[in-house]
């Protein structure tokens, strides 16, 4: 059954040999943004070189090469702003430009460290 999420392919033209190959979607990420100076400190209550130096010393290096995959100071600043004003991830996510999820596994992530 066909979905309407899904794009297929006609793989051979001809009738008799007629096959349908399902197409993989380009991966869309959502820009990263990055705030102001002047308002850096009142969302993480740190200053820049603040949270580059804790995500240095507190969490490993990220082995991870994909295209979307967040640096370890990524993730310090998902933490600490979550951290800052623990109010609604979706929030959160919107003005970072991640999805709630990743606010959420990034949350876990850092407290288990």
């Amino acid at each position: 059954m066909l979905h309407k999420s899904e794009v297929w392919l006609v793989a051979d033209s001809s009738p008799q040999n007629t096959e349908m190959v399902p197409v993989r979607r380009k991966k869309c990420y959502k820009p990263r943004r990055c705030p102001p100076e002047e308002e850096y400190k009142s969302l993480y209550r740190f200053k820049d070189e603040n949270v580059k130096w804790t995500a240095a010393h507190v969490l490993p290096e990220t082995e991870e090469r994909r295209v979307g995959s967040q640096s370890s100071e990524d993730r310090m600043k998902i933490f600490q702003r979550y951290m800052a004003d623990p109010g609604f991830e979706t929030g959160i996510g919107e003005e970072i430009g991640v999805h709630q999820s990743t606010v959420s596994k990034t949350v876990t992530y850092v407290k288990k460290k």
